[in-house]
């Protein structure tokens, strides 16, 4: 049984611009200088806490957990506008009629997770959706632990596509052959830094699956 899990935020969900501009109005609610896109995409990193700190918050002043729950209130607002990448959805639809088992894994707090991909129409095409318990986004490490556990044993292909080089880290955990795509949260230079394949087009995956 060949699978493929997808990370959400940044590889199937386009939040980029959305995750941006509410760290920037944070920020500048702060005085502290905004970020560009640039720039975001060289700090961005996980546990999320590591690039808050990075961007200029100081957590002696305002605690991490305030912060995330202003973040969340805000991202929660916009969330509903951010559309899922394009050329995904045909992709995705093909590899199920392939054959291709596919799931999302994600820092999103689960019930979110599931509502967003709920709403965009897509979760016909997913066995499974894991999210986290927590809106503090620390990452998917634990997450990918209980499910290598649970899959312990299953042969054929592993595939985990993602954005970041914490995706290439949740892969090896679970014994899957990190895909890590360029559209997202994390520069191309630093995936490539990787030693890896990045990917810049949905269709450059297509062919990676010779579909």
């Amino acid at each position: 049984m060949n699978r493929i899990v997808w990370d959400w935020n940044g590889t199937l969900l386009d939040d980029l611009a959305t995750c941006n501009g509410v760290l920037n109005d944070m920020l500048g609610k702060r005085g502290i200088p905004r970020v560009d896109r640039e720039k975001y995409r060289e700090i961005f990193t996980f546990p999320v806490s590591d690039y808050y700190r990075t961007a200029g918050f100081d957590f002696e002043k305002e605690p991490f957990p305030a912060l995330a729950e202003e973040y969340m209130e805000l991202y929660d607002a916009r969330e509903p506008l951010c559309p899922i990448h394009g050329g995904l959805i045909p992709l995705i639809g093909e590899l199920q009629k392939a054959g291709y088992r596919q799931e999302i894994l994600s820092a999103t707090r689960k019930e979110e997770l599931q509502a967003q991909v709920e709403k965009r129409g897509i979760r016909r095409y997913f066995d499974e959706v894991s999210g986290t318990g927590t809106i503090l986004a620390h990452g998917k490490s634990e997450l990918a632990r209980e499910w290598a556990e649970r899959h312990a044993g299953e042969e054929g292909g592993l595939w985990f596509v993602g954005d970041t080089p914490h995706d290439a880290e949740v892969a090896r955990i679970m014994g899957a052959t990190p895909l890590l795509v360029s559209w997202g949260h994390v520069s191309r230079k630093r995936l490539l830094a990787l030693g890896g394949p990045v990917f810049d087009t949905p269709g450059e995956l297509r062919a990676f699956w010779g579909l």
